[in-house]
């Protein structure tokens, strides 16, 4: 069993990806743009 935290950010962007990304220093700023609830939770 791998003691490894999953990759969350990689899995949603995977399968319910932003309308656009923003580098922001360490963060990542993801844009919904109405979407959704899902997108913008």
């Amino acid at each position: 069993m791998s003691t490894a935290a999953p990759d969350w950010f990689a899995t949603i962007d995977g399968t319910w990806p932003a309308a656009a990304y923003h580098r922001l220093g360490p963060w990542t700023l993801r844009e919904g743009r109405g979407g959704g609830s899902r997108v913008s939770a």
